[in-house]
């Protein structure tokens, strides 16, 4: 069996990733923010800073008419298949939701997205 590392051996490299990103995109974002922010808190990690947005608030701009906006149900209503709540599934799932959620509002760009969808990012500060 192989074990995954604590939080505190990848926090270097993943908060490095977080805030070089120029845009660190999430689905239901405020969970993993939340869960960000208490695990930086319970290791006394500071000075994290980077901006978010979320493609569960994208999706429901762009697809109210949808019943639930649950990352499994916007992939399957895009025709992809996924092992929900396994991290690299769920990214990629994410990652394919927000191409659809572009094509759809006609962007060409996350930026473009947003402002089409009047949707400001957020800034996480810890």
């Amino acid at each position: 069996m192989q074990y995954s590392p604590e939080f505190p051996f990848i926090a270097p490299e993943f908060l490095e990733r977080l805030t070089r990103a120029d845009l660190v995109i999430a689905h239901n974002a405020r969970f993993d923010i939340g869960v960000l922010r208490r695990t930086l808190e319970h290791y006394r990690l500071t000075g994290v800073e980077f901006d978010y947005s979320c493609t569960c608030l994208a999706a429901r701009r762009v697809w109210p008419e949808l019943p639930s906006h649950r990352l499994g149900t916007l992939a399957a209503s895009i025709g992809h298949e996924f092992h929900h709540h396994h991290a690299q599934a769920d990214a990629e799932a994410a990652g394919r939701v927000l191409l659809a959620i572009m094509k759809q509002a006609g962007a060409t760009t996350v930026l473009e997205l947003l402002q089409r969808a009047d949707i400001s990012p957020k800034r996480f500060c810890e």
